[in-house]
């Protein structure tokens, strides 16, 4: 019995450490959303492959002005994604040099930005396994007094 306490406590920090992490990157990619915006230019726009794992990452470089003095930007999203080479053709034409984008700017710092303020789903993914690591070892730790 008790390997199988320890064992529910363990799981337990680790289900309520990982559903942390998952809610803090919700939490700052929700404040990052809400950043003020300005136009910019793409400088440069092209889909690169990833360089680990598979897939295609955006490499990008564009500029900003803000109160009058110009920034440029290489940060493409708010999260570090990768694409398949469909997806990532797709953006490279929409994020083509010339093109005009809006920008994402740090209300403290205008030069933390970035133009794409799409979000992965895998914090959500993420958080899910915490709540099932927090469920399995609620149920190792009431198995005992559970009915047979």
């Amino acid at each position: 019995m008790g390997f199988r306490i320890l064992g529910a406590i363990l799981l337990g920090i680790i289900g309520l450490g990982t559903m942390g992490w998952a809610f803090y990157i919700m939490v700052r990619v929700n404040r990052m959303q809400h950043w003020p915006t300005t136009s910019g230019d793409m400088l440069a726009g092209e889909a690169v492959a990833a360089e680990s794992g598979s897939g295609f990452r955006m490499k990008v470089r564009y500029a900003y002005t803000i109160d009058g003095r110009r920034y440029e930007g290489t940060t493409f999203g708010i999260q570090d994604r990768s694409f398949s080479r469909r997806e990532a053709e797709q953006l490279a034409k929409r994020y083509a040099a010339g093109r005009m984008v809006i920008v994402r700017h740090a209300p403290d710092d205008p030069t933390r930005s970035f133009i794409d303020s799409t979000e992965s789903h895998l914090q959500m993914i993420v958080a899910g396994i915490g709540l099932a690591l927090l469920f399995t070892a609620a149920w190792l730790a009431a198995r005992p007094w559970l009915p047979r």
